[in-house]
């Protein structure tokens, strides 16, 4: 046999073939590889995008982590709820187990993420959260939780239960001074100073509740059905009684609250120096632009939350929780002091004018409370007379009637701080009620409670809540030019 070899040519022709194929084929594989590994790297950011949305699904409804819509979460976290496995992390350079992930959410659940390690996470696992789906309160600034014993209240350690919405139990906090702050922080158990102390506020969390007189009838009184929701859900609008209707008091401008904190009490102190505190003197200035001035004066205490007058629509909030399973059972009981000390009860639901004061602690005091317990809101049934902040248009329903309140303009004023109404010149009639707003216990609580209530009209454009010891009611509303002699109340929220 003629055994012959690859002569330098044939080698050369067959060396010249094989570096055109890796010419060929070697971008394609590379093209391949990195197809790959991109892809490889999609398929994890949305595993991480995913963990993600678990994480803030559950510990959403709590609160904003840091301004706005911006969450910080560490991976660990994600790790430690089982949304995610380290195992996973080794599979790639993208993110590491130290790594905390800023997300941004926008509407309809998309949302940025990026690593930025300057983004200060807030542990939501080690906090207490009861079952009814509340939003956990917003304890920001200088306030200290507070939760009750035989004696008083107390600083709550918020691991454990100081809340419980399920039985009525209210989240309750004091806004302390400055300069106390820090010894009520780490361990400290015990009573806050009294001296300490600029006011107590509750805490109401965000809540759509079940439409029930949609077009205001006289009807006798209802448990109202409540449904606790995330400042993350979406808004549900009800056109008919049966559907459900987010409460509107949570919508702070294009803003969505997870809840606000309101005073505890009517406005007590000074026009320089208000407090809100029991057993003390309502505030009853001049007329609402002093009312408005003095929660400014307020705010001066604060630094990153946002206080104000109670809206129209915040007082209904609470109202309309009180007569739902997480409130008083029974009426609220008037307050009849007529010291006009706040906080106070008689010796039954409709006492008459008296110098006496049952606290707000005592066997009687606690039927005046939102939840017949020490937990809830005080003095929404009688007292003294309480402004808020709604107002009504003039007849061309484009500008906001001043009247007598001594406000320059009150347009000037942004629209989140005040519910607006439309004008009308009759004020107990169908056509008055239809003008309300729903969700602010005016038209659909109507006759409840035996309350007097005539609606905003003509040149009374203001609306005053509770009635007073003569008058009480916590479904009462009446109209004002804005110069009657009138409390008022606080509310905090994130700005």
């Amino acid at each position: 046999m003629n055994k012959r070899g690859f002569t330098l040519v044939e080698m050369l022709a067959v060396i010249s073939f094989i570096g055109v194929l890796l010419i060929i084929i070697v971008p394609s594989i590379l093209g391949l590889i990195n197809q790959i590994t991109t892809e490889i790297e999609g398929i994890f950011t949305e595993t991480v995008e995913t963990a993600t949305n678990l994480y803030i699904d559950k510990y959403g409804r709590d609160y904003r982590l840091i301004e706005g819509d911006i969450y910080c979460i560490p991976v660990q976290d994600l790790i430690k709820e089982d949304f995610l496995k380290d195992e996973i992390l080794e599979q790639t350079d993208i993110y590491n187990i130290d790594d905390i992930l800023e997300i941004n959410v926008f509407q309809h659940r998309s949302f940025t993420m990026e690593v930025n390690h300057e983004c200060e996470p807030f542990s939501a696992q080690n906090l207490y959260r009861d079952d009814s789906g509340a939003s956990m309160p917003l304890l920001d600034d200088f306030l200290v939780p507070i939760v009750g014993t035989e004696s008083g209240f107390i600083k709550a350690d918020t691991t454990k239960r100081w809340y419980d919405y399920e039985i009525g139990q209210w989240a309750n906090a004091v806004l302390v001074t400055e300069e106390s702050y820090d010894s009520y922080q780490g361990g400290f158990t015990g009573e806050i100073a009294e001296e300490d102390i600029l006011g107590y506020f509750v805490w109401i969390p965000r809540y759509r509740y079940q439409l029930f007189n949609y077009d205001g009838q006289s009807m006798s009184e209802e448990t109202i059905e409540i449904r606790f929701e995330s400042a993350r859900s979406v808004i549900t609008t009800g056109t008919e009684n049966g559907d459900w209707h987010t409460h509107p008091a949570f919508n702070f401008g294009d803003q969505k609250l997870g809840g606000f904190w309101i005073g505890k009490y009517m406005t007590t102190g000074s026009f320089l120096e208000p407090t809100v505190l029991p057993n003390e003197v309502m505030q009853q200035n001049s007329n609402l632009v002093d009312n408005y001035q003095t929660v400014s004066n307020f705010a001066d205490n604060l630094e990153n939350l946002n206080a104000r007058m109670t809206k129209n629509t915040e007082w209904g909030a609470v109202a309309l929780l009180s007569k739902s399973e997480y409130g008083n059972a029974d009426p609220v009981w008037v307050n009849p002091n007529s010291n006009y000390l706040t906080g106070c009860a008689g010796n039954s639901q409709l006492a008459s004018s008296t110098t006496t004061c049952n606290q707000f602690d005592s066997v009687n005091g606690v039927n005046a409370s939102t939840t017949g317990n020490k937990y809830g809101v005080y003095d929404m049934s009688g007292g003294a007379y309480e402004s808020v902040m709604g107002a009504m248009y003039d007849e061309g329903n484009v500008s906001l009637q001043i009247a007598e309140s001594d406000f320059s303009n009150l347009n000037t004023i942004l629209s989140r701080y005040i519910d607006k109404y439309q004008y009308g010149e009759t004020s107990t009639n169908s056509a008055a009620y239809n003008r309300r707003i729903l969700g602010d216990a005016t038209a659909e609580t109507r006759n409840w409670d035996n309350s007097s209530q005539e609606f905003v009209y003509d040149e009374n454009p203001f609306f005053l809540r509770g009635g007073n010891i003569n008058n009480p009611g916590i479904f009462s509303f009446d109209p004002s030019p804005g110069n009657i002699t009138s409390g008022f109340r606080i509310v905090l929220s994130k700005e």
